[in-house]
C-alpha cells in the first residue's frame, strides 16, 4: 500500500484537490469504451474548470494529438520512452498491478473515499451533451492529419463514383465467445446483409472494417473496399465518414455514429435485419437522436 500512497501524491497535491482535480481510474475495455467514459468527464470539466488526470491511457493516444495535448487533460505518466520500450498495454498492466491486486484494491478505496476526485468514468457514461459540448468532443477526438487525409482521399474518390458508402463493422475476435457468441456473425451472413441493404436502399459501396483480416474477394460481386494498411483508428474515422453504418452492437460503431452523425443500424438478429434495416443517428451512449433508447 505504501507504493499506492506515493503514487497518489505524484498525481495531485492534497491542498488543491478540492478545487482542481478529477482522476479517471478506468482501465477496462477497449478504445471506444474508454472514449465513452472520458467524454462524460470532459463534459464535467467544461462546466467546472477542473483538470482531468488519466493515469491509464489508451493504445491509440498518439492518433489523437488534440486529446493528448489538451490543456485541461493530463496524462501524468505518459512517456515516449515507456511507450516504445515496454508498450502501452504492458504499461497499463503494470500500473494496474500497483493499484490493485488479489490482496488489496486501492483503486476501489480511492474512488469510495474521494468520490468527487477519483472516478471510474465508465460508470457515468450515460449522459447527454449540448451542441457546443458535442462539437468540442468531435474536434478533440479528430485523428491526426495523416489518418484523416488518407481516409478522406479514398472515400471522396468512391463517393464521386457512387452516391452511397456503407460502413460494415465486422466484429470478430472476442465476439466469438462474448454472450455465448450471440453477436458473432459469419461472412456469409454479412454478405447477405449487404445484399439486403441494396434491396432496401439501392446500390452502394461497402467499406469493410474488422478487427481481423477479411478478404474482400468473399463479397464478390458486391462492390467492397477497405482502408489499405489501416489501423483501428483509420477504420473508426472511416466509419464516421460513411453515409450509413451497420454491424453488431458495439461501442466502436456507436462512437463512429456519434462523432460523424452517421445513421447506424445494430444487427441484433440477422433475419430481422435482412427483412428491414432501420438507421438512426446516435445522440449519446444510451439514446438515438430521435429519443429512442439504444437497445440490444
Amino acid at each position: 500500500m505504501q507504493i499506492v500512497f506515493r503514487l497518489t501524491h505524484t498525481l495531485f497535491n492534497y491542498n488543491n484537490i478540492n478545487l482542481y482535480m478529477l482522476i479517471l481510474f478506468d482501465n477496462e475495455g477497449q478504445t471506444c469504451n474508454k472514449f465513452w467514459g472520458y467524454i462524460s468527464q470532459i463534459k464535467k470539466s467544461l462546466s467546472t474548470g477542473i483538470t482531468l488526470y488519466i493515469p491509464f491511457y489508451d493504445v491509440t493516444i498518439d492518433d489523437y494529438p488534440r486529446f493528448r495535448d489538451c490543456n485541461f487533460i493530463k496524462f501524468p505518466f505518459y512517456s515516449n520512452f515507456l511507450n516504445e520500450s515496454i508498450g502501452i498495454k504492458k504499461y497499463n498492466r503494470r500500473l494496474a498491478s500497483i493499484v490493485h491486486s488479489r490482496f488489496y484494491d486501492a483503486r476501489a478505496w480511492l474512488i469510495k473515499t474521494f468520490p468527487k476526485h477519483f472516478v471510474n468514468a465508465w460508470d457515468e457514461r450515460s449522459v447527454s451533451y449540448n451542441d457546443d459540448e458535442k462539437q468540442f468532443i468531435k474536434d478533440l477526438f479528430t485523428p491526426k492529419n495523416e489518418i484523416t487525409q488518407s481516409v478522406i482521399l479514398l472515400l471522396d474518390q468512391i463517393k464521386s463514383e457512387d452516391k452511397i458508402v456503407v460502413g460494415v463493422h465486422i466484429r470478430w475476435g472476442d465476439y466469438r465467445t462474448l454472450a455465448n457468441g450471440r453477436f458473432f456473425y459469419s461472412l456469409e451472413q454479412y454478405k447477405q446483409l449487404c445484399e439486403s441493404f441494396i434491396s432496401q436502399y439501392g446500390n452502394a459501396t461497402f467499406l469493410i472494417c474488422s478487427n481481423e483480416e477479411i478478404s474482400l474477394d468473399f463479397f464478390s460481386p458486391l462492390k467492397c473496399i477497405n482502408i489499405p494498411n489501416g489501423t483501428a483508428t483509420h477504420d473508426l474515422y472511416a466509419l464516421s465518414q460513411c453515409d450509413y453504418i451497420f454491424g453488431p452492437p458495439s461501442s466502436y460503431s456507436k462512437w463512429a455514429s456519434f462523432v460523424g452523425e452517421v445513421p447506424l443500424h445494430f444487427v441484433n438478429d440477422v433475419v430481422q435485419s435482412q427483412n428491414k434495416m432501420t438507421f438512426k443517428v446516435v445522440e449519446d451512449y444510451s439514446y438515438y437522436q430521435d429519443g429512442t433508447p439504444i437497445e440490444y
